[in-house]
Order: C-alpha cells, then structure tokens, then sequence
C-alpha cells in the first residue's frame, strides 16, 4: 500500500514538526524566542538528519492544507472556468468565484495567498538549516533540492495568480513586511529553483519504494517547460518537455485506464504514483481529519469528493455545455461525468434521481463506497505525462514545427481513449461512447489545415484530457480567453479579474503593501 511507506505521509510524531515550521510565516515575534529543550524553536529544531527529513515533510503538507488541495485549491481554479455551476447550497465565498464577483476579502484568495506563503516559509527555513546540519551529503543535497522544488510551484502559483508579490528567500526572523517583487524577479526564482532541483534530485527509476511521492528530476524538468510555456518561450519550454518524453528522467508513460487518473488506492491499487504521475499531493482518507481545517499532520483526506459530490453536499455540478464538447465515441466522457447509465456502488445513475443533471465522477469514490459524506483519500495529481505531451505540443506548434509532430504528440493522448474501447479490463456503459466511433486527428469535426485549426486542436484535448483536474481556468487565461469565457456565460467580467486581488488581510498587515499597490480595479 502506498501510504505505509511514503514517507511523507503523516503520523502523530509529525505534528511536533508540522507546528515547528509553520511558524515560518507568522507574524507573532514572540512564537520564535522561546527557548525550551522540551519545545525547540524554528532556529534550534534542525539537529541531524531526522529533523532534515521532518522539516522537509512539513514543506509537502503544505499543499495538503485546508487553502489548498484540502479544500480552497480546487475551488479556486475549478470555479472561474467554464467547467461547473454551482449549486443554491454552494457558500457565498466559493460562489464569488464562480460568478466573478470576488473582491479582496474572499476567503478563498487570502486562504491560498496564506497557505502558499506558508509553504515557502517552511521551504525557506529548509533550504537555509539542512545545509548545516552534519549529515549524509548525498541526502543532504536532495532535501534542499525537494524543498527549493516546492517553493518553485509555491512561487508559480502565486505569481501566476497575482502578478507581482512579495519575494521572500530568508526565513523570517520577525514580521513579514516585505514589499511586491516584479513578477520577472519571481519568475527568475522559480527558474533557478526548478533548475537547481532538476540537476540534485533523483529520477522517479531512481527513488526506492519509501520514497515514492517525493519530487523527481522528472518533476522539475515538467514545471520548469510548464513556466517557460507560460512565459511563452516556446522553444525553451518544448526543449524540457521532450526531456522527459525522450526519457531523460526516468520512465514515464499513460496508464491504459484513463480512469486511474481520478481515483485512489481503495479503487486501485496501482492508480496512484503511476508512471503518469510526475508530481501529486498524497492524501488518506483512513488517517481521518476535520471538516473545514486544518489537519496539523494528524489527517490526510482532501474534500473535494464531499464538495463535489451528487450525494453528499452536491455543491458544484458539471456544466452540461462543457461536457457537451466530448465527442460521441469519447470513453473520457463517462470516465468523468457520472450520467444515465453509467454503474456506481449502489446501482447506476440516473439524472432522474439526481436533480435532472450529470456529476462529477472523477475525483470520487462513488463506484465503491455507498456513505454520502465521500471524504476523499484520493491523491491530487497536479502534473501528469499526458498533460506533459500536450503542453509538449502546444510548444512545437508555437515554435513553428511541422504540424505533422504536434498532431503525433496529441495523438499519443488521443489514441489511450481509443483504445480503451477494446480493452475487456475498462468497463464503459453508455451508448453515447459504445455507438460511436472516435478517431485520431485530424477528424472531420477537428481538421488541422490552418494554424488556427491546429490550435483549436490542442485546446480541445486539453479540455477532454484533463478536466476536472484545476487546468482549464489557468489555460484560459493564458490563452487570454478568461474573458470571451466569461462573458459567453453571463458573467460580469471586466478588466480587473485578469489577476486576483491582494488580499485584505495583507493590505492591513503588511506596512509595504497598501492600496496604492493593490493590482487594478480592487
């Protein structure tokens, strides 16, 4: 089982460290003088190698918070898209979101802004005691590379959704009032993380079986082509990317059941870390937790299958008109969307049954636990490989490549569906994939004789391939189709909602940030 020898995964002897580094971005002066052998501070807890390693979980844990992949992470990305609708019992902060109508005292922005900052501060303290810790060099080294990885997608997140913030490298000592940084100095910090963690961590080959989780060279090679991409240095970003499709960081590959891809170890065993997998955040239901907080290392379990969930809380729903853009023939539909027909635990769906509309099955355990509360252990997959040939692809067509090696790219994605028809291990239900025929690109409905075509091309296999998986807002607005999206569906965007907003919180705390800084139209 995956859980019983990830070491990142959380036990009762993690908390003392889980509450050590968090101080790393408090603002109380006082939480760092005490001075007490039975309760070692920040400055005094990295003594040996064991420390390394307990400081270096907690940097992981902070994608596992409540502001992140817990809870708020997928809201924050899920709600702005064209993905979902939101029920009446979805709560007013995540239906701002939703409805563009956020401002800066959402919780969901300041809750992500606090728990990415909290991340760097733990990744922060790492990075500066492991080195002086007298331990094995090798280990040593690629603990300080896995931290300044996680502060790499920290910091890509971060000025991805606010442009310029405060850069912050040194643990703090007292209060954190540092001023925005461009978002060129951000960006070159994410660069120089991503490359110094690509030349000091080992290949996912590489790791033996207590360490599967971890960050790879594989994984660095994958974020660093995924800044360049939005940086739009095509060439630069297509270089990293067939690193890894080449090879050069270990075995990567798709999985044959397109539906490992949203489910955990209680479904299948194999479906979590498999070779798709560059980097997920690992979660376990069976460590138990509490609603709405914070698990401190004592639960691993994210919510996103309470959230989502047709009988649970049935707050966020499929948007028909999104799911409506799988071709017929496409198994990907119904390995997605629960709809008629389509067997879960206690039966098979019915729209019927279930307010005349589709789900969410991705992300859900519904095909094999019958409780309606749906807490999930299910890990969060923030890259995977096929994500990594399409941005592969998408790369080479902006480069200018011969439309005939971006089309093979998308094909190799494309063609896992296909063959998942004939595969008598996937089960498919419904007459909408079984009736109809799916074929490779270019297709009557998706012909690729201009550029634009092409182009529509990647960005439909995008839609189909990962949704559901908190890409298609972040695509959207990199493509600078946020607002054509937006606007299509009703909603008042403007403007302003290019990039979120400092949060409040932030505004009155920090003396370096007010709101002549704020980003525009807040």
């Amino acid at each position: 089982m995956k859980k019983s020898r990830i070491y990142i995964k959380f036990s009762v002897v993690l908390l003392m460290a889980n509450l050590l580094i968090v101080f790393a971005c408090q603002r109380d002066e006082e939480l760092l003088e005490i001075d007490n052998p039975n309760n070692p501070t920040p400055d005094t807890f990295f003594q040996n190698e064991n420390d390394a390693l307990l400081g270096l979980n907690a940097v992981y844990a902070s994608w596992q918070s409540r502001n992140l992949c817990q809870r708020f992470y997928f809201f924050g990305n899920d709600m702005p898209s064209d993905e979902s609708i939101g029920t009446n019992n979805l709560q007013a902060t995540l239906a701002q979101m939703l409805n563009y109508t956020w401002d800066n005292n959402n919780g969901v922005i300041s809750g992500m802004w606090g728990d990415y900052y909290t991340g760097v501060g733990r990744a922060n303290r790492v990075i500066q005691r492991v080195p002086e810790i007298e331990m094995d060099e090798e280990l040593r080294t690629r603990i300080v590379a896995e931290a300044r990885f996680l502060r790499a997608t920290f910091y890509f997140d971060l000025v991805n959704k606010w442009g310029d913030v405060p850069l912050i490298t040194d643990p703090p000592e007292a209060s954190i009032e540092e001023p925005r940084s461009s978002a060129d100095s951000v960006y070159a910090l994410v660069i120089e993380d991503l490359e110094f963690a690509k030349a000091n961590l080992p290949t996912r080959d590489d790791y033996g079986a207590d360490d599967v989780g971890r960050a790879t060279s594989g994984a660095a090679t994958g974020y660093l082509g995924k800044v360049y991409l939005y940086r739009e240095q095509w060439d630069a970003a297509e270089a990293e990317f067939m690193e890894i499709i080449d090879g050069q960081h270990g075995s990567y590959g798709l999985v044959d059941n397109f539906r490992w891809n949203g489910i955990g170890e209680e479904q299948e065993p194999a479906a979590e870390n498999s070779m798709e997998s560059l980097f997920e955040v690992q979660f376990q239901a069976a460590l138990g937790g509490n609603w709405n907080q914070d698990n401190a290392g004592g639960g691993e379990h994210t919510f996103r299958g309470v959230e989502y969930a047709f009988a649970s809380f049935n707050n966020v729903r499929p948007k028909q008109s999104f799911a409506d853009r799988f071709e017929l023939g496409d198994p990907r539909y119904e390995q997605t969307f629960y709809d008629d027909g389509v067997a879960y635990f206690e039966g098979t769906y019915t729209r019927a049954q279930f307010g005349g509309l589709i789900a969410w099955r991705k992300y859900h355990n519904y095909d094999i636990r019958s409780d309606g509360q749906q807490d999930s252990g299910i890990n969060f997959r923030l890259m995977r490989y096929a994500d990594v040939l399409l941005m592969a692809a998408e790369a080479k067509f902006m480069s200018g490549d011969p439309t005939s090696e971006v089309l093979e790219l998308v094909n190799r994605v494309r063609q896992r569906a296909i063959a998942q028809k004939v595969n008598p291990d996937i089960e498919l239900y419904m007459p909408r994939t079984l009736d109809n025929v799916l074929e490779l690109y270019p297709t009557a409905a998706y012909p690729a004789n201009t550029p634009d075509q092409v182009m529509a091309i990647i960005m439909h296999e995008r839609e189909v391939e990962l949704a559901g998986e908190q890409h298609r807002y972040n695509d959207l607005r990199r493509w600078g189709l946020d607002d054509d999206v937006a606007l299509a569906d009703n909603k008042p965007y403007n403007e302003r909602y290019r990039l979120w907003p400092i949060p409040l919180q932030e505004l009155e705390t920090n003396p370096n940030i007010n709101q002549e800084d704020q980003n525009p139209g807040y």
